[in-house]
């Protein structure tokens, strides 16, 4: 799911947003399906014996929570994915637009786009053999086609099963797109709304604060009592996995310790979400990020970028990986020189981030869609520029 070429001529080049319909109709008529299993189930059955008691409870839980998702694929989609994106050749503007009827734009100037490119993903997935010789494993790869800016962002554009494909649309792009360019007309500064902006004399200050629901962590915890329910039916002796010896408790153990890390990184985050406000000052010296206990307003932490220092402020937008899950980055030069040392060897990019020597800044705004989120990094670009002397960004 990505996006597809609806027209194209001499002039511009208009790309538009697939539609989820596919998607949405799998999860919610598989979500209906296991729902039914699950009322047949306890309708037939009051066991409160494992495993039966178990199925009463998750197949149906789950076939409802799936069946949800799929009908809410549409408006999240719609919510977290811009509906057009067009390459204006004769003004050497993409214009990108969340939704047509809201009108509401950003833009990307031809000669700050680097590159368009194809990033290859693979995924693996195994089967077992009911011969009991051993099972088969199957590697799918996908080609996702981006657009990647001179400050480092990426813009993914679409996905597909197939190489060719893929190096098809990039060959396009690159003949039809003048990455030379220069715009004919000023990109113009917006900040949405849903930040809020002070200056003072020579600083321009933005806060922000990020709403977690109650609901959002009550769900959270349901899923990890029925998760934990099933473990601990299998981590039972009494129903006869103790037969499976040590080795089988150490593989549950993983699992178990697995669940606990992902788990605890998700609620950590959250917790920090929901209790934290945020604040961007941009002097003519430096840019400072703060951040704030969000029921005191005490400071917990700042970091503080001299404008001669800071090599970039970018966002990617990467749905089929996140999900419209999006986020900014603020990049030193000491941190950009870092990253180019470090970019091929992803077991130091895992060492660096646990050693805590990873030092740029993520930014996330919860209540920012795409075009927003482009808007507010342009916007702080043009303060830096216009604060800082020349050269800098």
């Amino acid at each position: 799911m990505g996006y597809s070429v609806k027209s194209s001529d001499n002039k511009q080049l208009l790309m538009v947003r697939d539609g989820a319909g596919c998607t949405s109709a799998i999860f919610a008529l598989a979500g209906l399906f296991f729902f039914l299993v699950g009322l047949v189930v306890n309708y037939f059955s009051d066991s409160h014996e494992f495993p039966m008691m178990a199925m009463r409870i998750v197949v149906p839980v789950f076939g409802f929570g799936f069946m949800i998702l799929g009908l809410r694929i549409p408006a999240w989609t719609k919510a977290s994915r811009p509906e057009t994106i067009l390459f204006d050749h004769e003004v050497g503007l993409v214009t990108i637009t969340m939704s047509v009827s809201s009108d509401q734009k950003a833009y990307i100037a031809y000669n700050d786009i680097e590159k368009f490119d194809v990033e290859i993903e693979k995924q693996s997935s195994s089967s077992s053999s009911s011969t009991g010789r051993g099972g088969t494993s199957t590697t799918y790869y996908y080609y996702h086609v981006y657009l990647k800016k001179r400050d480092g962002g990426r813009w993914y554009l679409a996905v597909f099963n197939t190489g060719e494909e893929a190096d098809k649309l990039v060959a396009f792009m690159k003949e039809s797109v003048d990455l030379q360019k220069e715009p004919t007309q000023q990109i113009p500064l917006v900040l949405t709304e849903k930040v809020k902006k002070e200056e003072q004399f020579d600083k321009v200050t933005i806060s922000w604060k990020n709403h977690v629901s109650v609901i959002t962590f009550v769900v959270l915890a349901a899923f990890c009592a029925v998760f934990l329910c099933i473990l601990g039916g299998f981590m039972s002796k009494e129903h006869g996995v103790g037969q499976l010896g040590a080795f089988g408790y150490i593989v549950l153990g993983f699992i178990f310790l697995v669940f606990c890390l992902v788990i605890g990184f998700i609620a950590k985050d959250w917790y920090k979400q929901a209790t934290t406000s945020y604040s961007i000052a941009i002097s003519k010296k430096a840019l400072v990020y703060s951040e704030y206990e969000k029921s005191t307003e005490r400071l917990k932490s700042e970091t503080e970028i001299p404008l001669q220092q800071l090599y970039a402020i970018n966002f990617t937008f990467d749905p089929d990986k996140k999900f419209g899950e999006a986020g900014m980055t603020l990049i030193s030069n000491e941190e950009h020189e870092r990253m180019v040392e470090v970019a091929d060897k992803p077991l130091q990019m895992l060492k660096d981030f646990v050693k805590g020597k990873d030092k740029s800044i993520y930014l996330k705004f919860l209540a920012l869609n795409p075009v927003e989120y482009l808007q507010l990094e342009t916007w702080l670009e043009g303060q830096v520029r216009s604060k800082g002397n020349k050269g800098v960004l």
